[in-house]
Order: structure tokens, then C-alpha cells, then sequence
């Protein structure tokens, strides 16, 4: 490794940079700078499998092994530094079969300033959008010494009395043929080598040799990036084996630190083949974790695949999603929500899955949420839905067509509605239609009707008003559409809650109509409630003491309006009188 390889990436990109600054995209001379730069990319390519660029104030290391501190200012490293921290990029990650043009975007984006890759989110979409795929920007860090290709530590009181020489015999192996013969299921390593290595690493950690197995591990990992494809399989074929050993004896701390290195392996890995292998080995300790009801650790790596998720495209985005699934089941997820309760660090760990990585398990989420009976599971589930606000509503309303297609039970109606019901969009209506017409559970239809009357749209409005009409004789059924117009507030509904407040035969449908005319920000109803309050309406016989009062609560709803309550402090009746003091004592 020279300096001259070290330094000319960094000339290479300046001058990348500074050349699209000048030049059109597509120019020829652009193109030039490009091709230089993959040339020293690919030097480091070649020669470790990828290139990692970190950076920190004023230096930067190349795959955690090369550490660069310029010593001259104008060197392009520190500026290379400065352009990295003005758009939140601690890390650059560039892969095997990364081209010109991917090179080229990525400049193109860095010249946006309006461009901040800030987390494991976003960055991945920004690039994936300009078709920069073999380029990974702010990847999950991973603090573990597996970064650094040094064998990690099992603690010095772990099993140090036993980790000598003399101590370690391995008796002779006899296989029988059948085991000798063929590749080991699933694995890239014939049945032979799976054995002897099986029965080496079981003596090893059985014995307490455990900075042997670590060292192992970690030879194993330096080739897992290896540019030979046989190294490589033979590397995450063995890594299994030795991972399933601990699983099996329960060595716990090893496997923490293990999960740990995780997602570094699985970043580097671009094989669709090998990526499988690696996450069943993966799965394999945090089945482990789960079924021991370590859910700390679990939950680290069910953020890791939420993350992975996010950032690959099919096979692999299903390959993890249908991973994802066989963890996240109603059983288990219900049995952490309970053990959360009393478990802050736990809750905190769920909420930095559910709400941060909420895209990346949405439809597992959905799945769960239908199939559970535990109501807190809903709660949480429902609230991490919710907070994710609009960007669900497309898969949500396929999830609602498909349901009304096949007729599925009203609780996933109901589920659905709710996720869409805090800000129902227009394109809900023709299922409300539907549902208004032919949906018999009484559930369903409540946040039907309370959808209806969120959506400001000429169709929702006509049957919101038919459903007024309707149930005019039903009074409970009248005074709840009455609460859901209240909470809607669509201007459009104060003539009709004025004709119900005027013309209904019940009182208490009357004084519901006033006190939901206060929720509606219109000029038309904030003028009837002060007709009302002055005794100045056309319905002059309408205007009791408890209407009046009605109508000053509900005006006491908009702050702007205290003054013209105060004109009643010092009226004749005295409920109006003491309902205007609790208004404007409440506000002081």
C-alpha cells in the first residue's frame, strides 16, 4: 500500500468534482475525470474486494486500516473532509462493479446541497433514484473489533484458566462414507471438511479455547471479501458452521459480538447466494436470542434487517421482508410489549425499531396487527403506523381493496380504516361508497361515516349530508355523525348542523348541533352563535338559556371571540352570566 494510492484518490476526486462544476453533465471531460477516479477506486477494489472511506475531523481511513492526516492546508483530503461533513457523510462504502456512471451521479448529488444523506434511510433512496447502486453512503456503523480485522475479545476472565496448549487434543475423526461423499446441505463445503471443521470448533469452545474460535472468525471474515468467489464460499460456508456451534453450546457473549459485525458483513455482500447464506446465520442467532427472550440483541438485528430491507431491491428486499415476518409473529411481539411495560431500556430499543425503521417492517406490521387479539400490541402497532403519516396510504388502500374483494373479516376493515381515518384522502370515497351500502358491522360503519366527514370533496360531502338525513329519526346514531362532523370540521357542514340545530324535534340533538358549530371555523356559523347569544336571531323563541349557553361554550372554542363574550358578563340570566365568567376565567 503506498501513499501515491492514498493521495491520488483524493486529487482524483477534487479534480472529479471541480470539473462537473464547470462542465455539463454528459461532457467528455467530466466523463475523463470519472473514469480516473474508478481507476484509483479499482486499485483498492482489487486489492481488499471494497473501499471504505471514513471520515473525522481532518483525516480520513481507508478501509479501517490506512489513516490520512494531511499535513499541508490546501491538501485535497481536507477538503474532500469539509465537502463530507457539510452534507452529514461520515462514511463511504464503494463496491465491486461500481461504473462511470454511478461515479458521476454520486458527484452530481454532492454538488446539491440541498442533498443530506443523515441516515440509513435516506441516503440509500437518494442514490437508488440516480442509479448509483454499487455506492453506499452513512451504512450502519458497526462497534465491534470485527471492523478493524483483529479477533475480538472474549473478556479476560473468559475461560483463561483453560486457553493453553496442552490443554487442546483433538481425537481422531472417523466418517463413514455416506459422510464423506457430497457437499454438506446448504453449505459450499463438502461433507468431509463440514465434519472435520464441526468437530474441531465443538473441542474448541468445549475445552474453553474460545481466542482460538475468535481468531478463526475472524480469518473467516477477512475472506469474506476476498476476490476469489471459491475463498468466499468456502468463508461464509465455515463462518455458519462455527456461528451454529456457539448457538447450539449457548455461548451468549460470543454471539453478541458476532450480531454485531453483522452488518458490515452483509453490506460488502452483493451475491445473491451468499447474502442468503450469511443471513441464515444470521437468523440462526437471533432465533436463538428470541426463543432465550433476549430481546435486545434480538431487536438489534431486527433493525438491522428493517435497514436492510430498506436499502436492497428484490430477491433480496423479499428474502429479508419474509425473514422479518417469522420473527415479528403476534406471539412474540406480544411477549416483548408485556415485558416492555416494565422494561424502560427495552421499550426505548422497540421504538428505535417500530418508529425510526417503521418503513422497513410496514408489511409485517400490517400482518401482525391483523392477527393479534392483544390490545396493547394493537396500540403500539396502530400508533408506529400512524406516525408514519401519508407515505403508507398507497399500500393501505391496496391492502383495503383486497380485503373488499375477498370479503375478509371487518376487524381488517376496521384496522385499515383506522390507519386512513386521521387524514383520510380523496381517493377513500368509492370504498366508503361501498362500504355505506353493503358492510354490516357496526364497527366498520362508525369509522366509515367518521372517514366521510374528514374528506373535503363534493361526492363525500353529498353522502356525509344523506347520512344527516337519514338517521334524523335515530338519535344516538344522529348524535355520534353529529361528533364526527364536529371533528371533521369541514366549513361545508355548518348549514346543515343550522338547520338541525333550528328545526330537529329533540333538545338534545339542538344543543349537540351549537356545540359542534363551535368546532367548524366558518363565518357562517360563528355569526349563528352569536345570534344566538344576542337573542338577535330570526328564531328569536329558540333562544333559551340553555341554548345560549350552548352556543357560549362553543364559541369559547375560538379564542378571537372572548371579547365578545365579555359584553355578557352582567346579563339577566345568570347561567348566561356564570357560563361567560368560566369561559374568560378559564383563559386568564
Amino acid at each position: 500500500m503506498t501513499a501515491n494510492h492514498s493521495d491520488s484518490l483524493f486529487h482524483l476526486f477534487k479534480a472529479c468534482y471541480d470539473a462537473a462544476s464547470q462542465y455539463p453533465g454528459d461532457s467528455p471531460v467530466v466523463a475523463r475525470h470519472c473514469r480516473l477516479l474508478l481507476e484509483a477506486v479499482d486499485y483498492w477494489l482489487r486489492r481488499d474486494g471494497s473501499l471504505t472511506i471514513t471520515i473525522s475531523t481532518a483525516k480520513v481511513t481507508l478501509n479501517q486500516k490506512r489513516e490520512i492526516t494531511p499535513k499541508q492546508k490546501n491538501h485535497p483530503i481536507l477538503w474532500f473532509v469539509a465537502l463530507c461533513k457539510t452534507r452529514l457523510i461520515f462514511e463511504m462504502l464503494f463496491l465491486r462493479g461500481l461504473t462511470i456512471e454511478e461515479l458521476g451521479n454520486l458527484i452530481q448529488l454532492l454538488q446539491r446541497e440541498t442533498y443530506v444523506f443523515v441516515g440509513q434511510t435516506s441516503a440509500p433512496n437518494l442514490l437508488a433514484e440516480r442509479g448509483v447502486l454499487h455506492i453506499q453512503l452513512n451504512p450502519p456503523s458497526v462497534e465491534d473489533s470485527f471492523t478493524r480485522q483483529v479477533p475480538f475479545s472474549m473478556g479476560n476472565q473468559y475461560y483463561a484458566e483453560q486457553d493453553n496448549e496442552t490443554d487442546f487434543h483433538l481425537p481422531e475423526q472417523k466418517l463413514s462414507p455416506a459422510q464423506q461423499a457430497g457437499r454438506a446441505e446448504h453449505l459450499f463445503i463438502s461433507q468431509d471438511d463440514y465434519e472435520t471443521l464441526n468437530a474441531t470448533m465443538t473441542l474448541l469452545i468445549t475445552q474453553g479455547h474460545m481466542t482460538r474460535v475468535a481468531d478463526a472468525l475472524t480469518l473467516m471474515r477477512n475472506d469474506l471479501r476476498s476476490l476469489d468467489r471459491e475463498d468466499r464460499e468456502l468463508a461464509f460456508s465455515s463462518y455458519q458452521v462455527v456461528v451454529k456451534i456457539l448457538v447450539a453450546s449457548g455461548q451468549t457473549k460470543a454471539l453478541y459480538r458476532v450480531v454485531k459485525a453483522m452488518p458490515f458483513d452483509l453490506r460488502i455482500c452483493q451475491e445473491y447466494d451468499l447474502y442468503r447464506l450469511h443471513l441464515d446465520t444470521f437468523t440462526c442467532i437471533l432465533n436463538h436470542f428470541a426463543t432465550a427472550e433476549k430481546y435486545r440483541p434480538f431487536l438489534y438485528g431486527l433493525t438491522v434487517l428493517a435497514e436492510q430491507s430498506l436499502r436492497h431491491r428484490d430477491p433480496f428486499k423479499s428474502l429479508l421482508e419474509n425473514y422479518l415476518k417469522s420473527f415479528l409473529t403476534p406471539t412474540l411481539l406480544e411477549s416483548m410489549v408485556k415485558k416492555a411495560e416494565t422494561d424502560a431500556d427495552l421499550r426505548g430499543r422497540m421504538h428505535i425499531l417500530f418508529h425510526e425503521h417503521a418503513l422497513g417492517i410496514f408489511n409485517t406490521l400490517l400482518g401482525v396487527l391483523f392477527d393479534t387479539k392483544e390490545r396493547r400490541l394493537r396500540k403500539v402497532i396502530l400508533e408506529t403506523l400512524h406516525s408514519m403519516g401519508d407515505v403508507i396510504y398507497p399500500d393501505v388502500l391496496n391492502e383495503l381493496d383486497q380485503a373488499l374483494q375477498e370479503n375478509k373479516p371487518w376487524y381488517v376493515k376496521r384496522n385499515l380504516l383506522l390507519l386512513l381515518s386521521p387524514r383520510p384522502p380523496v381517493t377513500l370515497v368509492p370504498k366508503l361508497i361501498w362500504l355505506d351500502q353493503h358492510e354490516t358491522s357496526k364497527r366498520v360503519l362508525s369509522l366509515v361515516q367518521k372517514c366521510i366527514f374528514r374528506i373535503e370533496d363534493r361526492q363525500a360531502f353529498e353522502l356525509g349530508y344523506e347520512l344527516l338525513q337519514r338517521h334524523q329519526n335515530h338519535e344516538g346514531t344522529l348524535l355520534e355523525l353529529l361528533r364526527f362532523v364536529g371533528e371533521g370540521g369541514l366549513a361545508e357542514y355548518a348549514p346543515p348542523l343550522i338547520d338541525i340545530a333550528e328545526g330537529h324535534r329533540l333538545a338534545s340533538v339542538r344543543l349537540a348541533a351549537i356545540s359542534m358549530l363551535g368546532k367548524i371555523d366558518s363565518p357562517v356559523s360563528l355569526e349563528y352563535l352569536k345570534s344566538i347569544i344576542s337573542k338577535t336571531s330570526f328564531f328569536k323563541k329558540r333562544s333559551s338559556s340553555k341554548r345560549r349557553v350552548a352556543a357560549i361554550h362553543a364559541l369559547s372554542a375560538t379564542p378571537q371571540h372572548l371579547t365578545f363574550l365579555a359584553k355578557f358578563i352582567q346579563d339577566k340570566d345568570e347561567k348566561v352570566r356564570t357560563a361567560c365568567r368560566q369561559v374568560l376565567a378559564a383563559e386568564e
